[in-house]
């Protein structure tokens, strides 16, 4: 059986640089923030990750602290257990609910 929730997601845009990431993580690590989903698309000079943390108020204060550019939006999430049939059956069912699927974790 899926678990499904409205969670919120934080975008944060990064220069698309080595150990830019890095030590993006290691500032979540400082403050022992756990990370449960995550997405990255590389355009050319800045990376656009998408997360989710466990606490987003905790991560927002992170990332203001290091000027970081990030923005809020709620997003929903599906964990479902690792079967073969378990992802298809999860897109079907938002399909025939006219929910289009932007991107995922």
């Amino acid at each position: 059986m899926a678990s499904i929730r409205i969670v919120e997601q934080l975008a944060l845009f990064v220069e698309n640089r080595v150990g830019a990431w890095a030590a993006i993580c290691d500032s979540l690590a400082q403050e022992r923030m756990n990370i449960y989903g995550l997405s990255m698309s590389d355009p050319i000079d800045h990376a656009v990750v998408r997360m989710l943390v466990i606490d987003v108020q905790r991560a927002l204060a992170i990332f203001e602290s290091c000027e970081m550019l990030v923005s809020e939006s709620d997003v929903l999430m599906i964990e479902s257990g690792n079967h073969p049939v378990g992802f298809s059956r999860i897109v079907k069912t938002l399909a025939e609910q006219k929910m289009n699927i932007e991107y995922c974790y």
